[in-house]
């Protein structure tokens, strides 16, 4: 019989597991443990909602916790791993002993490698305390500078533009959003920030912050100076694998994880950001840095600690929500792919569907959901409707009938 479960991170991957733990049956103890003193909530939260109104829900309420019989030790350390003993350090005087531990460990921010980053009113965005900081300084007229295309610093961006603020949106690729949109979607989005007021500065490499004792200007590598109020960085994240590391985990960029989410030493899982995992859907060995991912992770390494576990395949998923627009894709796109544009991006309505090989390998969705949900399927069924089909605005994927595809049902 398994006895007491240890789940290290308490966010998607980690409270999905507890909670898979105990809807499959698992009676001994399970100890999740989080390093932030607040209940878990969704980090996507942290960027969007938490900006704007300064709150952000919880997953579950501390009662649910206590009715799941799940002991939830927040604003908790682990210092080490104690593989041969089979325990978790808490400080040098206490110590968990475990039969199963999953790592959830997540990521943390990636540091802006200039000169002045060490100054005051630059804030980072992963946790709440973060996401906290930087909702307290978006006032109306306070000037703004978000370092970072990608999904994060379009959603600060946005937030920090329904706030009133100035703000100076920064990346050092030729568009923002380019490497999880389509460049039609790219540029969709960057016509509907540069709509609300943001000033998008692409090909823009940041050499230098400025300030006494905080940030004042930010220095481009052409020489221009952006005077700023608050600058707020999102340019990605590194795994948070320093515990796996000393403990002698197999890493490399990530924790290594097999189909059943299983690391290099008997009983350790790992789950989320951190794992660094292959699927059916992914030609190279990599780390998903999606929500959906974390928790359909976290659910299929919970049951594989008990032994009932399915080799981890799950489609990659992602949204994000900015001004009055929604966007939506699945899939791992490639340079190379073949892309099939239905809808109008310039309307703020479209989809590109990509494939590979003749085959439908991923979507990317404006304002139009059920054609990503509609792909879903399909890819997963490995299905791919003709061009006409995939081009027309019209057409339900999700209702296709089998005398308009191509390939097995």
């Amino acid at each position: 019989m398994i006895g007491t479960i240890v789940i290290i991170g308490a966010s998607a991957a980690g409270v999905a597991a507890a909670m898979t733990l105990r809807d499959e049956g698992h009676i001994g103890d399970i100890v999740l443990i989080g390093a932030e003193e607040q209940l878990p909530y969704d980090r996507p939260a942290v960027s969007k909602e938490l900006l704007l109104a300064g709150t952000v829900p919880p997953i579950l309420t501390a009662d649910r916790y206590a009715e799941l019989r799940i002991d939830l030790r927040l604003g908790v350390t682990v210092t080490a791993i104690d593989l041969t003993g089979g325990r978790v350090l808490l400080g040098e005087d206490e110590s968990i002993t475990f039969d199963r531990l999953l790592m959830a460990t997540g990521g943390k921010p990636r540091h802006l490698p200039v000169p002045g980053a060490e100054l005051d009113g630059l804030h980072y965005v992963r946790n709440a305390r973060d996401g906290l900081a930087i909702h307290t300084g978006l006032r109306p007229g306070m000037r703004v500078a978000v370092i970072g295309g990608g999904l994060i610093g379009a959603e600060v961006a946005a937030s920090a533009a329904q706030a009133g603020c100035e703000v100076d949106w920064i990346e050092a690729e030729d568009r923002c959003l380019a490497r999880v949109l389509p460049a039609p979607l790219a540029d969709a989005m960057m016509a509907v920030h540069r709509g609300h007021g943001v000033r998008i500065h692409s090909n823009a490499a940041v050499v230098r912050l400025h300030g006494d004792t905080a940030v004042e200007a930010v220095e481009l590598h052409d020489g221009r100076q952006i005077a700023v109020d608050i600058v707020v960085v999102g340019i990605g994240i590194v795994p948070e694998t320093a515990l796996a590391e000393a403990a002698g985990l197999a890493v490399d960029n990530g924790i290594l994880v097999d189909p059943f989410c299983a690391t290099s030493a008997p009983g350790v899982y790992a789950a989320g950001d951190v794992a660094r995992h292959q699927s059916r859907y992914m030609p190279v060995a990599g780390r998903l840095e999606h929500w959906r991912n974390a928790q359909q992770q976290g659910a299929a390494a919970a049951r594989a600690m008990l032994g009932r576990g399915e080799p981890y395949h799950e489609l990659p998923w992602f949204w994000t929500d900015q001004y009055t627009h929604h966007l939506e894709g699945c899939g791992l796109a490639r340079p190379g792919d073949e892309a099939v544009l239905r809808g109008d991006p310039a309307s703020g309505s479209a989809t590109v569907f990509h494939l590979r090989d003749g085959a439908l390998v991923a979507a990317v969705t404006l304002n139009r959901a059920n054609d990503v949900r509609g792909a879903m399927r399909l890819i997963e069924r490995g299905v791919t409707p003709s061009h006409d089909v995939l081009s027309d605005p019209t057409q339900d994927l999700r209702k296709l009938g089998k005398e308009r595809v191509r390939g097995a049902a």
